[in-house]
């Protein structure tokens, strides 16, 4: 069929049309539908009743509907393709050729075994040796025919020790011989030479039978050997090898079967150990184990695919480790936990993930503040696992281990910004100190640039010895001060005589209050004079620097030093003095040298003067202290006590556990030793 009507033309669409158009597919649904093949109960037992032989259950049956029923229940017939009516068995062309199969097998078995009884009941002996011949030829054959189709009846048995006793008495010993040996030995190509000889010769007898039953069960296995070394599937490598084991075949393909089995197994056991505990190792040693072996199925493709996986995870985890980054950290161990890996490895980048977490976590929270302890205890953390960091934490770095100044300078600045006085005020007396440390030469109180000359100054009173007094000028003395000890009211005394003198008046009315708190001298009117000395100072800045130098003075190899109980009370006339008003910028660090000498450091720490000296340079004079009544200053103690808080200066001590303990304890820490404090000066410089 085809559109151009032409012969010799072929159009499967047009075929598919025409036989779907004219209801050729509905008839044929239709007709397999239904039961084409029927027979009488009669014709159907008479027919398929062979297929049971002489059995008893057949005989059973009073009925011939029942022997039907019992003939398609024998051979396994499939109830939905079969029907039993009242007069006819009704049955499908499935079931009709399993029942035509069977039923000329057992025709065929009758047949063959009907002229082997024939054969086998004759005389041999009787006959002429022509007939003999002809005799023991037809007999080759029927035996041949019953050995093709298996049939072991009594009758093929005598028929085949007939023909044996027949052919070994015709049998050269070479061939038999030969037989044995194929036989014994089990090989395959010997058994195939030698049985071709016999076919030729027409040798039939039992060993050349075993030979036959030998040969064909090598060659099924051999092929069942062939399949299964070539799928290489554990249920048809067992079934071969179980093939050869049941006659003990020992050939070389038999013994790489068996081998191969053996590491199949193997294999096998190696991937399932290996998928179920994830362990890199394992899984490479399976996959490499079946790469060498040649095996690949579904399990080891699933098993290369999860060794992929881990090897690739292991890369990242390995990379993440040595790069020490967060991100690159958290994204291994998101590969990680897609897949559910698990490992030494994993488990140490996940530990350094946290630490690295956790340093970045107080990096960014104490990033504004700056606090050192903080600092170190992130940089000390960072360098123990090598970690390189951002901006910031080369930042930190720089300042831990750069000039320590830059350091406090940072702080200051940190601590200023977020408005925490107290600390700005601790960070600048600790720079102090450390200038003091460095350059505390330089800032000795007769190097100070402002202070007259001592000859200059002791001839400013008339009278009395001036190099005596040039000699005392920064010492302690018991007369009154004639004259400012700086030259800071030289301009002032060439163009306002009259202020000059005011200022003056003050200056000395500020050394006498000093000697008068000392009990140098001997007033009534303390608190009127303290008071004064606030007022004068607070109001005029040129008084500030000269008080402060009169202390000095008077504390510098004072006699009455160790006699006189009275003296030590000098400090606490200081101490309100630096928590009232500040000394000017150019002698700050002046002062700051003479409170850290050997001499005055024990007492001035007892009182807090380099705290209250940062605190006045950094808020300024207090003007509200004017306000000081008389009778506050009875006890200046007590005043001192309302005024500084000691908390103020002191530096931090922070806990080591509990609640009161900082964010960045756990920092402390070293990553390596469990519960082990983190000794920054023993971690190894990370550059």
């Amino acid at each position: 069929p085809n559109n151009d009507k032409a012969p010799m033309k072929f159009v499967a669409k047009n075929c598919h049309e025409q036989l779907l158009y004219s209801g050729v597919f509905e008839a044929v649904a239709i007709r397999k539908q239904g039961f084409p093949f029927r027979l009488s109960h009669e014709e159907f037992e008479k027919r398929y009743s062979i297929c049971l032989g002489k059995t008893s259950a057949l005989s059973n049956q009073s009925s011939v509907k029942g022997r039907c029923k019992l003939i398609l229940n024998e051979m396994k017939c499939d109830p939905k393709n079969t029907r039993i009516g009242s007069s006819r068995v009704l049955y499908r062309a499935e079931e009709h050729k399993k029942l035509e199969l069977r039923r000329s097998i057992k025709v065929k078995n009758q047949e063959i075994t009907d002229a082997l009884r024939k054969l086998s009941r004759v005389d041999a002996n009787t006959m002429s040796p022509n007939e003999r011949e002809s005799y023991f030829i037809r007999l080759a054959e029927a035996v041949a025919e019953a050995d093709k189709f298996r049939v072991k009846t009594p009758d093929a048995n005598k028929a085949r020790k007939l023909l044996e006793a027949f052919v070994e008495a015709r049998m050269d010993p070479k061939t038999k011989k030969d037989l044995q040996k194929a036989y014994d030995s089990k090989d395959l190509k010997l058994l195939k030479t030698v049985l071709a000889r016999c076919e030729k010769e027409g040798y039939r007898t039992k060993l050349t039978r075993n030979c036959q039953e030998l040969l064909s069960k090598i060659e099924d296995a051999e092929a069942a050997l062939a399949v299964a070394m070539k799928t290489m599937e554990e249920d048809h490598l067992e079934k071969a090898v179980a093939m050869c084991d049941e006659f003990q075949y020992k050939g070389v393909h038999a013994n790489a079967g068996r081998q191969m089995l053996k590491n199949v197994r193997k294999a096998k056991m190696g991937i399932t150990r290996a998928m179920s505990k994830m362990k890199r190792k394992w899984l490479n040693q399976a996959v490499a184990f079946c790469d060498s072996i040649g095996l690949d199925n579904s399990q080891v493709q699933e098993c290369k695919l999860i060794a992929q996986k881990v090897n690739v995870c292991h890369k990242m985890l390995t990379a993440a480790k040595k790069a020490v980054d967060l991100r690159k950290l958290e994204k291994s161990l998101k590969a990680c936990e897609k897949i559910r890996y698990r490992s030494p490895l994993e488990h140490e980048v996940r530990g350094l993930c946290f630490r690295v977490r956790r340093i970045t976590e107080e990096l960014q929270s104490g990033w504004k503040y700056c606090r050192e302890e903080q600092v170190r205890a992130v940089v000390a953390a960072a360098d123990e696992i090598k970690m390189p960091g951002d901006d910031k934490i080369k930042k930190w770095r720089a300042l831990v281990y750069g000039n320590y100044d830059d350091f406090l300078r940072e702080q200051y600045q940190h601590a200023k910004k977020q408005k925490d006085h107290d600390r700005a005020v601790r960070v600048m007396v600790r720079r102090k100190d450390l200038l003091i440390q460095e350059k505390g030469d330089q800032f000795l109180l007769h190097k100070y640039p402002k202070l007259k000359e001592p000859l200059v100054w002791a001839k400013e009173k008339w009278w009395g010895s001036s190099e005596k007094r040039a000699a005392n000028m920064l010492r302690f003395q018991w007369e009154s001060l004639h004259a400012p000890l700086t030259t800071e009211l030289n301009a002032l005394r060439e163009t306002d005589r009259r202020s000059y003198k005011l200022i003056a008046r003050k200056v000395t009315a500020c050394f006498e209050t000093i000697q008068k708190y000392m009990g140098q001298r001997n007033t009534s009117r303390m608190p009127q004079r303290i008071k004064e000395l606030i007022a004068d100072a607070l109001g005029t800045e040129q008084v500030r620097t000269n008080c402060y130098i009169s202390f000095i003075k008077q504390c510098t190899e004072n006699p009455d030093a160790e006699k006189n109980e009275k003296i030590p009370r000098v400090w606490e006339l200081l101490a309100l003095c630096l928590s009232i008003f500040p000394p000017s910028e150019d002698f700050e660090d002046y002062l700051e040298a003479w409170l850290r000498k050997p001499s005055v450091k024990e007492n001035g720490d007892k009182h807090h003067l380099r705290g209250l000296l940062r605190s006045a340079v950094y808020s300024g004079a207090d003007t509200k202290a004017a306000s000081i009544s008389m009778e506050e200053l009875q006890d200046v103690k007590q005043v001192l006590s309302h005024r500084v808080d000691p908390m103020r200066f002191a530096r931090p001590k922070y806990a080591k556990s509990g609640e009161n303990a900082p964010n960045w304890t756990d920092l402390t820490k070293s990553y390596y030793q469990k519960g082990a404090t983190l000794n920054s000066k023993n971690v190894e410089r990370f550059s």
